[in-house]
């Protein structure tokens, strides 16, 4: 027998904090972003070049990770609906 239902509170709770996760990771991409200005100013040559281009990598590899985390919110978030809409559905088969 098999487990049928959702609850939705606790995936609306799960969503909060799958959003809130992804704004948390777009404020630390953000300062990493941030820090490639400085250490360009305070290293030279090889070393700030390469570090400048490590820290872009990183913050793009962030970036696209907050955005794939979204994917996922949106695709829970429509799951959570549609599933609310055929409980509404089946519930008014009953009291018809």
């Amino acid at each position: 027998m098999s487990l049928t239902g959702m609850n939705i509170e606790e995936v609306e709770q799960l969503l909060a904090q799958l959003h809130t996760g992804a704004d948390n990771l777009d404020a630390l991409t953000l300062q990493v972003n941030n820090l490639q200005g400085p250490l360009t100013d305070a290293w030279e040559g090889v070393e700030a070049t390469a570090a400048v281009d490590y820290l872009n990598r990183l913050s793009t590899k962030m970036k696209d990770m907050s955005q794939e985390l979204m994917k996922i919110h949106q695709w829970v978030e429509q799951t959570k609906t549609n599933y609310e809409d055929v409980a509404a559905q089946g519930a008014s088969a009953y009291n018809a």
